[in-house]
């Protein structure tokens, strides 16, 4: 009998893409595709499939809510998304694996082999929970890359790459060199993300890399400006420095 398998993803080229390689794979069916939380807990309930790959960050209801509100007989959860920060709270909520856009076959197929055999087993020893767990909880969890949409087009920023971010709206863009890449994401809610021994905030619309900064100068009114080794200028407001080493 196959493994019956729901895929959750508000991105249409990742569902295709999932879609293929289980496809490409026998021991597979596929019984649903959704693209949004509420939508996927009702279809859920209606197919009762044995596995649910689910995306993370979805308008409206996030995958880790979705996950949260799962009843019993559970399927099993694997997290596909292009953010590493969430590991820890998607093994809190019992996901059975995470998988990092973009798929690898063998690594997205490992998972499923995983949890086809966790399934047909019914519960996965406890002793192997606590490990990963702790194995989790030892890693940082801050943003290492970003996953950026042009056109029909995604592709990968590493924020190791990013001299400078500023904001623009609702979204932020990211300056890496002579480039910058347009990214839906708040300010504030990036800065969340960000790992503060590389990132600071210097004001209320711009974030830089603190290896970057080669210079502070002082401005009549008090503030600064931030010279980076890119040879940008920035202003900085007084109350930001104080954090900074």
């Amino acid at each position: 009998m196959p493994c019956t398998v729901m895929i959750v993803d508000d991105e249409p080229l990742a569902r295709q893409r999932l879609r293929d390689l289980l496809k490409s794979r026998e021991g597979f069916e596929i019984v649903a595709e959704c693209e949004d939380g509420p939508t996927a807990l009702t279809s859920i309930a209606n197919h009762n499939p044995d596995v649910v790959l689910l995306d993370i960050q979805m308008p409206g209801m996030d995958g880790i809510r979705v996950a949260e509100q799962l009843r019993e007989p559970r399927p099993a959860v694997i997290f596909v998304t292009a953010f590493d920060q969430h590991a820890v709270r998607a093994f809190d909520v019992h996901a059975m694996d995470y998988v990092l856009k973009p798929f690898e076959p063998e690594r997205l197929f490992a998972a499923m082999d995983r949890a086809r055999q966790a399934t047909e087993k019914s519960a996965r020893a406890p002793a192997d929970w606590k490990a990963m767990l702790r194995e989790l909880r030892s890693a940082p969890a801050w943003l290492t890359r970003v996953a950026i949409r042009l056109g029909d087009r995604i592709y990968y920023i590493r924020m190791a790459d990013v001299d400078w971010i500023e904001a623009e709206g609702n979204y932020v863009r990211l300056h890496t060199g002579a480039k910058s890449h347009l990214l839906r994401r708040a300010l504030r809610q990036l800065a969340e993300e960000l790992d503060p021994t590389q990132f600071a905030r210097i004001h209320r619309s711009s974030i830089v890399s603190i290896d970057r900064i080669t210079e502070f100068r002082a401005t009549p009114d008090g503030d600064y400006h931030v010279l980076l080794s890119t040879g940008t200028k920035l202003k900085m407001l007084r109350k930001y420095r104080d954090a900074l080493p």
